[in-house]
């Protein structure tokens, strides 16, 4: 079953490409499309939309956001007090569960390059 998956649009900031660079070849292979209506500073909308709209109700959503944004988009996911996230962190994966309406974020560092950490 496809999976919603959303980006922050191309060129959302003048630094980065950075998400819709990240979500292509997993979209793609995966064979979904990702939605990159919302603008860079609009993760509110994003958040609400996942949380309010029945169509994303007990799915796994993918979210690729631009990095630094991504500490306010955990907490208007309900996060809040998300982990640190530096402007040089770009080896992280959050995974954020709800169970009776409290969200819960666990942090996966990759740990794929030399410099990337452990926690």
């Amino acid at each position: 079953m496809p999976r919603p998956t959303f980006s922050s649009p191309p060129k959302a900031s003048k630094q980065s490409n950075r998400p819709v660079e990240t979500i292509t070849p997993l979209s793609a292979a995966l064979n979904l499309t990702y939605d990159d209506k919302h603008d860079d500073a609009d993760y509110a909308k994003v958040a609400s939309d996942v949380l309010t709209n029945s169509k994303y109700a007990g799915k796994v959503v993918l979210i690729c956001w631009h990095h630094g944004e991504i500490p306010d988009l955990a907490k208007a996911l309900g996060i809040a007090t998300p982990p640190p996230w530096t402007s040089t962190t770009f080896d992280r994966v959050w995974v954020i569960t709800y169970a009776n309406g409290a969200a819960t974020l666990s942090d996966h560092p990759q740990m794929l390059l030399y410099g990337d950490s452990s926690s």
